[in-house]
């Protein structure tokens, strides 16, 4: 009789052999491992957890990439929100560098390199926007925050004009933010309370230096900026030493903007060298007392003034 061969390995087996003595091929179906049916198939228990796993598997897949489907864009829309922020932040800046380069020289900077660089934000590499100027004249400005290469494709550029108006978009054209501080009586009082402040300049400066500035810079040092900057522009018109004027003028000819002035003593005039009738009168407080000022109605009726305050 021919002897049997094992049919996995082909090693010579005796015909009452229950597994291959070479490899452990099993030649009888009750030698198989129990927890299996015939043929070796996995019983009707194993494979039923075998399927939820696999469904239990693809729910939680499906759950993950909704979840994904939902948190991942509105991260970026989140991340998009705030360097738009600190795009505004840096035209904010720009603006207000902007218009004190144009009192001092009569138009605006043509180049981001002639405005300081002292807090200036995108000179970090890491900051998303650069600063770019398209358009500066003696009455046009178009500030630019143009988005880097390295930003998020998703990052659009913001632009600001001469009027302080942010918009959504480079140019200077497109959505823009409202317009605020458009009726005369809000922006006469601006006008008067930035005027208040450059007074306050004037006193803190002589108090320290013994003399009345001479340079717009030492007199604007305590103005805060606000959106009336948009319509005005300072310009010393007088100062010697013993007296000084610091007059406000409207940025462009509108019916319902006015010219300023306030000299050392805080007298406010309604003209551009602080001649005429004393309209409103400032009074600021010394060094000891707070750097606070109040304003006050002169105390008798306006009188006209045919010279300049404090000249000799």
């Amino acid at each position: 009789m021919a002897q049997a061969r094992c049919p996995d390995c082909g090693a010579p087996i005796s015909p009452g052999a229950v597994v291959c003595p070479t490899c452990g091929f099993p030649l009888r179906p009750d030698a198989l491992p129990r927890g299996t049916g015939s043929g070796g198939r996995p019983r009707a228990g194993n494979r039923m957890v075998v399927i939820g796993l696999v469904v239990g598997g693809l729910f939680i897949l499906m759950f993950v990439g909704m979840i994904a489907a939902l948190v991942i864009p509105a991260f970026f829309r989140s991340a998009n929100r705030i360097n738009e922020e600190q795009g505004a932040t840096l035209l904010k800046w720009a603006y207000a560098a902007e218009q004190s380069y144009h009192a001092d020289r009569g138009a605006y900077a043509r180049h981001p390199a002639q405005l300081p660089s002292e807090g200036r934000l995108d000179r970090s590499p890491f900051f998303p926007y650069e600063l770019e100027i398209s358009a500066a004249s003696d009455r046009e400005l178009c500030l630019e925050a143009v988005p880097r290469p390295t930003a998020s494709p998703r990052l659009h550029a913001l632009s600001m004009d001469a009027q302080g108006t942010l918009y959504r978009a480079a140019g200077c054209r497109g959505d823009r933010e409202p317009s605020v501080g458009v009726s005369r009586a809000s922006e006469d009082a601006s006008a008067k309370a930035m005027l208040r402040q450059s007074y306050e300049g004037i006193v803190a400066y002589h108090e320290r230096a013994g003399e009345y500035p001479r340079e717009l810079a030492d007199i604007v040092t305590r103005v805060r900026f606000t959106q009336a900057m948009a319509e005005f522009r300072f310009e010393v018109v007088r100062a010697d030493g013993n007296s000084v004027c610091v007059a406000l003028f409207p940025t462009f000819q509108r019916a319902d903007l006015h010219t300023y002035s306030v000299d050392h003593d805080g007298n406010l005039y309604r003209s551009p060298r602080c001649i005429g009738d004393v309209v409103e009168r400032f009074t600021a407080k010394t060094s000891a007392d707070g750097a606070s000022s109040d304003m006050e109605k002169p105390a008798v009726e306006p009188t006209q003034r045919e010279t300049p305050s404090g000249s000799p």
